[in-house]
């Protein structure tokens, strides 16, 4: 198990910048566990060029691609049930009848095997995340962790999550029923609010095929957690995948309510038995037909 805290840019208003974007996000892949492949075509981060905004019209909302790479998992289970990611890395553009962004992001593809720069089996839609506009910068606060079988990153305490991992057994275990894939996008003009009809996205990738559909929301069972640090009575919400059936909680991030525990914070958080290390990010609103309010995303940092 891997962590990093640490400064990157993230602005992409130059080739250099956008090449240090790059780099720094597959350096982290390659640091925290995942392997990458050697593909003919891959990006190249010594010579791509930025991406270059199309200036759309409200309520344009797209990603430009400029090249991917191919990563795996490498455990035990990779052999029984191969993991690869397609990581495209590009800019993505939003556009209101107010205003103009433009800012970093990557596009994920998961399946059991590739051909190129492509997945071509079992592959998950094409999902992005992406950093709005206002929170790009040239020493952005990021927090990476990961192991040979997982992998989330935060990048801003308000601006991109992304997250993968195995499904788990009751115990925490990985298995090899399937993987599970989260993505957050905060829209930073009040750093609290998702945007877009893909700013809050779960996705699974079966090791049959038949992928539920991508859902634009987490799904949380509550209360099923306690915090192990702060007060017996603070509870959160577990994240599952959505399936057929009703899966384990994964670990690689918990939801709490925001006046419950601290932003950018760390806490021993209790987990199906075991404790994990957890890190706070920034809190964002959610409304519901029942109840609205702010959550905090706890990220696993271990």
């Amino acid at each position: 198990m891997a962590t990093a805290t640490t400064t990157m840019n993230c602005k992409i208003d130059t080739d250099a910048h956008f090449r240090e974007f790059v780099s720094g996000v597959a350096a982290q892949l390659s640091a925290m566990g995942l392997v990458k492949l050697s593909v003919s075509g891959e990006i190249n981060a010594s010579t791509v060029t930025k991406p270059t905004p199309s200036h759309g019209t409200y309520p344009y909302d797209g990603f430009q691609s400029k090249g991917a790479q191919v990563w795996r998992f490498n455990d035990a289970l990779q052999t029984e049930f191969p993991v690869y990611l397609l990581i495209e890395y590009g800019g993505q553009e939003v556009v209101s009848p107010w205003w103009y962004h433009y800012g970093p992001g990557i596009r994920v593809t998961c399946g059991t095997t590739y051909s190129g720069l492509a997945i071509t089996a079992n592959a998950t839609a094409a999902q992005r995340v992406y950093l709005d506009g206002n929170d790009n910068g040239t020493s952005v606060s990021c927090w990476f962790s990961g192991g040979t079988s997982r992998f989330a990153m935060a990048l801003s305490q308000n601006g991109l999550f992304f997250s993968v991992e195995r499904f788990k057994d009751g115990n925490g275990n990985d298995t090899g029923r399937g993987v599970a894939l989260l993505g957050a996008s905060w829209y930073a003009m009040d750093g609290s609010t998702f945007y877009g009809a893909d700013g809050l996205w779960q996705m699974a990738m079966l090791p049959g095929g038949n992928n539920p559909p991508t859902e634009t929301k987490w799904g949380a069972a509550i209360p099923t957690v306690e915090d192990g640090t702060v007060n017996t009575s603070v509870v959160g919400f577990t994240i599952h995948p959505y399936t057929p059936r009703m899966e384990q909680a994964l670990l690689n991030a918990v939801m709490y309510f925001s006046g419950d525990l601290a932003g950018l914070t760390s806490y021993s958080i209790d987990i199906a038995g075991q404790m994990h290390t957890y890190f706070t990010l920034d809190s964002f609103s959610y409304l519901t037909p029942h109840r609205s309010g702010e959550l905090l995303v706890a990220m696993r940092y271990e």
